[in-house]
């Protein structure tokens, strides 16, 4: 076998140089950061391998990666991001975390997406069935939401929102939930029967018990609930001597309201029920 040098490139961690001379081999492997001297009647050349040996196959000695290219399994649903034992930390993506095609993109199966910048420019929970049932929660830069039909469309069926209000539409009709009061838009109806409405009593209430009486034929109530615009609503709870009604004289908003009979003699109990209009 004739005489030679091979120098061959890195190989399991480091390249290197091979010598034959006749039937005897030698071989020096250069590891990484290391290197080899070669003198010659010239002087001395010192052959090196890079610094970095790239990844190995645990992956576990990566710094600095910078991934230029999609990462997907072998086949749909084959592996997965971290384990039940080994979860990742927090993950940070631009578009959205999803089970699916992108909304809203139909296909069949059932999706669900989690997307930082939706249409208003908030984030959003986006979700759509194989039948193209599309649903979503869409929340507001106010602190708000939107829970409904059509990726948080308002006024989709069945959609809910919130912030300093709550709007649920159903078939073209709305239930608003103010701070401060409810409005039904469309006829407003208890079901089942025998269910009916239940107003709180008590010190400052709205409706009374039964138990307030006149005293020749008047009676002051005291309650902060009476607006200049209340309609008062009295019902005897007993044998009155003549017409029960209120006396818009002696009402002074946000204090009392005063009650009176067409007979000054009139010492019947009654109730009463102040109603808001707008």
């Amino acid at each position: 076998m004739p005489n030679n040098t091979l120098i061959y490139p890195p190989q399991g961690g480091g390249g290197g140089i091979q010598s034959i001379n006749g039937d005897t081999t030698s071989a020096q492997v250069i590891a990484a950061g290391t290197g080899i001297s070669v003198s010659t009647a010239s002087g001395t050349t010192t052959i090196s391998s890079s610094g970095s040996s790239g990844a190995n196959v645990e992956l576990s000695n990566l710094s600095g990666v910078a991934v230029n290219t999609d990462l997907v399994p072998a086949s749909t649903g084959s592996s997965n991001i971290g384990s039940a034992t080994l979860p990742w930390g927090s993950g940070y993506f631009a578009t959205g975390v999803g089970t699916g095609p992108l909304p809203p993109t139909t296909g069949s199966g059932n999706y669900l997406w989690l997307i930082p910048s939706s249409g208003n420019g908030a984030p959003a929970i986006q979700g759509y069935t194989n039948s193209n049932s599309y649903c979503g929660i869409q929340f507001t830069a106010g602190g708000g939401f939107t829970i409904s039909d059509g990726f948080g469309t308002a006024g989709q069926p069945g959609s809910i929102q919130g912030n300093t209000a709550g709007i649920v539409y159903i078939n073209g009709y709305a239930f608003q939930v103010y701070n401060s009061y409810t409005r039904c838009f469309g006829q407003f109806q208890i079901w089942p029967i025998g269910q009916t409405i239940s107003v709180s009593q008590g010190t400052n209430g709205c409706i009374g018990n039964g138990t307030d009486a006149l005293a020749s034929g008047t009676k002051t109530i005291s309650t902060a609930a009476v607006t200049s615009t209340s309609q008062i609503l009295v019902t005897p709870t007993s044998a009155p001597l003549g017409q029960l009604y209120e006396y818009s004289a002696g009402r002074v908003p946000g204090t009392s309201f005063t009650i009176k009979s067409t007979n000054s003699a009139d010492t019947c109990s009654f109730t009463w029920w102040i109603v808001e209009i707008h």
